[in-house]
C-alpha cells in the first residue's frame, strides 16, 4: 500500500481539469467574468440599497415602541443602554403576552453617536443628546422612537433628486436594532 505524504507544504496546487466526452483529461481555463463599468457598478449597488431599505422599512413598520428602561455597566467598565423593543400586535404574527419586549439590545453609548452620524450624513437629519445617565435614557428613548417614526415614512418622489435619506435611514436603523454589521 502506498503511503501519502503528511506534508501538506510537499502538495502540489491542483489544477481545474475536465473529462471530455471521449474520456480525454482537458485542462480548464477559468472563464473570467467582464468587468462591470462604475455606471453598472453603481446602479447594482443602487438596486442593492433600495432594496434594502424597503425591507428595513417593513422591519420598521412593525416596531410599535422602543424603550430604555435600564443600563449596565460590563467588564471595560462602559455603559450599556438596554433598549426593549416592542412590535405592533396587528402586523406581528408572534404571539406574545401584552407588554413583553420582542427584542432586547444592549447598544453604548458611543454605538448611538455612531448611529447619529451615519443619520447625519443624510439630510435634515438632528438629534440633540446630553448628559447624564437617566436623563439619556430617556432622550435616547426617544431618539429612537423619532427615528424609527422616520425610517417608517415615505414620502413621493419630488423633482429629480430623490431623497438619500428613505434608504439610508431605515438600513441603518434595522442593523442598529438587530445587531447587524454595515460591513
Amino acid at each position: 500500500m502506498e503511503t501519502m505524504p503528511t506534508d501538506v507544504g510537499s502538495l502540489e496546487p491542483l489544477t481545474p481539469t475536465l473529462v471530455n466526452q471521449s474520456g480525454e483529461v482537458v485542462e480548464a481555463t477559468p472563464v473570467l467574468q467582464p468587468a462591470k463599468t462604475e455606471h453598472q457598478q453603481r446602479l447594482n449597488h443602487e438596486a442593492h440599497r433600495r432594496w434594502r431599505a424597503s425591507t428595513a422599512v417593513d422591519f420598521l413598520s412593525k416596531v410599535g415602541s422602543i424603550d430604555i428602561l435600564e443600563t449596565r455597566i460590563n467588564q471595560d467598565s462602559t455603559v450599556l443602554y438596554i433598549l426593549e423593543v416592542r412590535l405592533n400586535s396587528s402586523t406581528s404574527r408572534l404571539s406574545l403576552k401584552q407588554g413583553s419586549p420582542v427584542l432586547k439590545i444592549e447598544r453604548s453609548f458611543t454605538e448611538f453617536e455612531e448611529l447619529r452620524e451615519g443619520i447625519q450624513k443624510a439630510p435634515r437629519a438632528f438629534v440633540k443628546l446630553t448628559a447624564g445617565r437617566e436623563k439619556r435614557k430617556k432622550i435616547l428613548a426617544q431618539f429612537m422612537g423619532d427615528m424609527v417614526a422616520m425610517g417608517k415614512r415615505r414620502a413621493e418622489k419630488v423633482g429629480k433628486r430623490e431623497c438619500e435619506a428613505q434608504s439610508i435611514i431605515p438600513v441603518l436603523l434595522e442593523e442598529f436594532l438587530l445587531g447587524q454589521s454595515s460591513n
